[in-house]
């Protein structure tokens, strides 16, 4: 697995991804095998993978997605979804883990007035709530020669692309900033900075999932777009950047 490190530029803008939560892992990127550019089949000794590695690929890698989704440890944007619970005696419908194709079996009771949102520092804390984001990786084709700036562990640099240059769509961040993958490299670059005559390969839409704690104790997984179909519950109005809170 690789991690993204968010560079200066963009530190301030994702407060969304990571903010008030105690997972280590928040931002990072679950690359695995895309299913986008394989690789050569090699006769060379491959070394055995550590007995005990820290984020095993097998544990982000997630039920009902082919090998071109990739899974994010956040809800990106300048402004992340949330909601909020309005009404009493609220039952979302969940499942047990992330499975795309999985029954929600689940009888979810949440309590009255909780908010979730990544920026609810609170709320994550007290029900060690846990963000998701499925996201299929996409081909960008570069139609003409251009540089452009792009990011990486903290550094600036030029990237010089040709026409008939491919990158590869991995996530959104915010303020028009998303991570591109490009001969092996991850680069955090500007929307607006590549061609016009760029040409964007489309997907499905992102996923957005979340692990709430159940008021009975159990825990379990749903997607946001289903959360927002159960009576009850309500988009969340933030009043200012980087904060939310339950209802008062």
């Amino acid at each position: 697995m690789r991690q993204i490190v968010i560079t200066s530029a963009v530190a301030a803008m994702l407060l969304s991804a990571c903010s008030g939560t105690k997972d280590p892992t928040c931002c990072a990127i679950d690359t695995g095998d895309d299913g986008i550019a394989p690789i050569e089949a090699s006769n060379e000794a491959v070394p055995p993978p550590p007995s005990e590695p820290a984020t095993p690929v097998a544990a982000l890698r997630s039920n009902g997605y082919s090998k071109r989704w990739q899974r994010m440890n956040f809800w990106s944007g300048e402004y992340p979804n949330g909601f909020s619970v309005a009404e009493p005696d609220t039952v979302v419908k969940g499942m047990a883990t992330l499975d795309r194709d999985g029954l929600r079996t689940i009888d979810c009771s949440l309590p009255q007035k909780a908010t979730y949102s990544p920026w609810n520092g609170a709320r994550i804390a007290s029900d060690d709530l846990e963000f998701a984001t499925m996201i299929f990786q996409t081909k960008i084709e570069i139609k003409e020669d251009v540089e452009i700036d792009a990011y990486t562990d903290d550094a600036g640099a030029k990237l010089a692309l040709k026409a008939g240059d491919e990158l590869i769509y991995k996530t959104y961040l915010a303020e028009g900033f998303f991570v591109a993958g490009f001969n092996g490299a991850d680069y955090e670059i500007q929307e607006q900075d590549l061609p016009a005559s760029t040409v964007y390969e489309t997907g499905p839409e992102d996923e957005e999932w979340l692990r709430v704690l159940c008021a009975d104790g159990n825990r379990a997984w749903f997607k946001y777009n289903d959360a927002m179909k159960t009576y009850g519950i309500e988009r969340y109005e933030y009043k200012s950047f980087g904060e939310a809170t339950d209802l008062p």
